[in-house]
Order: C-alpha cells, then sequence, then structure tokens
C-alpha cells in the first residue's frame, strides 16, 4: 500500500512538472473605438518546465514578438527580469518574470494570442450601444488545470479599464469605477468548466461629467430666473411709489 502511495504521488509530481505553474495578469486599457492596450505580465519557475523547457512561457524579445505580434498587434517595452526568491521553508526558488505592453487596433485580435498553457480565447468582442460600451472576452481553462486542486498559490487576473463608468460585469468581476477585475487562484481557475464568459459594460466616456454638469446647469439657469424676477418686482415696486 505504501508503495503504491509512493509511486502515485510520484506521478502527481511529474505532472506538476510535465505542465509547469504559471502566474498570469492581463490589464486591458480599452478606448472608445474598440481600440486598445494590453499589459501582460507573468512569472514563473523555470525549474518546473525543468522536463521539456519548450513548454515555458516565451521569455526572449524574439521570442515574445514571435507570440504575440498577431492580427497587426505589437509588442513594445519589454521586462525581462530572474529572481531568486525563497519558498514557503525557505529554500531559494529561482522566477523569471516577463512583462510586455501590446498594442492592438481591434480587441477581437486578443483571440489570436489565446493563453498558452492557461487555456484558449475562443472570442473577444468590442460593442458600443447608444449608453455605453460592452467588452466580452470568453475563454476555455485548458484541461490541464483539472489536475491542479489545492494550488492557491498561483494566480490570474484579468482586468479591463473602460473608457466610462463600469455599469455591469459578470461574477467574480470586482468594481472599481471604470476598471473591472476577475482574479482567480488555480483551484478555483481549474474549477470554471468548460467554457467560461467575461463580460462588462460601461457607460460612455464622460457620460457622467456631461449628466453633472447638466444637473448643475439647470441649477444655475433656475438662481438666474429667480433673481431676474426679483429685479423685475423691484423695478416695478419703484417705479410705482416715483408715480405717486
Amino acid at each position: 500500500m505504501a508503495r503504491r502511495t509512493a509511486i502515485l504521488l510520484s506521478l502527481v509530481a511529474l505532472g506538476l512538472l510535465l505542465f509547469g505553474c504559471v502566474n498570469y495578469e492581463q490589464t486591458l486599457k480599452m478606448q472608445p473605438t474598440g481600440a486598445g492596450e494590453a499589459e501582460i505580465y507573468y512569472w514563473f519557475q523555470p525549474g518546473s518546465f525543468s522536463m521539456d523547457p519548450t513548454a515555458a512561457p516565451p521569455s526572449t524579445e524574439a521570442d515574445i514578438k514571435s507570440v504575440y505580434e498577431q492580427g497587426g498587434m505589437k509588442v513594445g517595452n519589454i521586462k525581462v527580469e530572474s529572481k531568486t526568491e525563497k519558498d514557503a521553508e525557505g529554500n531559494p526558488v529561482e522566477w523569471t518574470h516577463v512583462k510586455f505592453d501590446l498594442n492592438f487596433d481591434n480587441a477581437s485580435s486578443l483571440a489570436l494570442v489565446g493563453l498558452g498553457d492557461l487555456g484558449e480565447v475562443t472570442e473577444v468582442k468590442w460593442e458600443e450601444t447608444p449608453d455605453g460600451y460592452t467588452f466580452t472576452e470568453d475563454i476555455i481553462p485548458s484541461p490541464d488545470f483539472a489536475d491542479q486542486l489545492g494550488m492557491t498559490e498561483y494566480h490570474i487576473t484579468f482586468a479591463v479599464n473602460m473608457p466610462g463608468k463600469i455599469l455591469s460585469a459578470s461574477d467574480p468581476g470586482k468594481i472599481d469605477g471604470s476598471k473591472v477585475t476577475w482574479s482567480w487562484d488555480l483551484d478555483s481557475y481549474s474549477k470554471l468548466g468548460a467554457e467560461f464568459t467575461m463580460t462588462c459594460t460601461s457607460a460612455k466616456a464622460g457620460a457622467e461629467v456631461a449628466g453633472g454638469m447638466g444637473v448643475w446647469l439647470w441649477v444655475i439657469i433656475g438662481i438666474v430666473v429667480v433673481i431676474i424676477i426679483i429685479v423685475i418686482i423691484i423695478i416695478v415696486a419703484v417705479a410705482g411709489k416715483k408715480k405717486k
């Protein structure tokens, strides 16, 4: 029984090494036209890909551009750093941190690059309505995540900055003004199911300001009207006294 358990644990450990674990953050800044900029940031332990180094996320300028410069998108501000940090037991562990910007003319282009080992992006849509804008991203988490239960130290985050104040967002999105953020640890991400949709709707840029100015404009007009009426009453009263 002990030998069987040891073999099972070895297979689980081998699965983690083959899969590797990556922390991933994607932050979009959308423009009213549907163009925008994505800040991509991921960090991983190169050692977790020791069984197959080619499976590691891109970490050189050439590889990053090869993967992400598709559909007219442009990569810029590439920063790659290697850091040695201590794990929970105090042992030194090497991490590779990769950060870069991705400029795009159409949000739908983001579906071309996908999420690597994290899964597939099936569709990204940007829609303008009379009252605002809607962003939608459909993802299919990688089947490999089904075995990552309990992996709470790795995180996946998607954030979108919209042109105006966020009016609504799909769960578990957290709204902060014009920004909405979806975030999971690996355990939670593995339970999303076959397909998951992130969507949010915002007011048009400046809509709140215009609405606020409208209220104040009517207040000012009201005050001016009252003042004019008072002045007219005073003038009439003064003129009446002079006639007497």
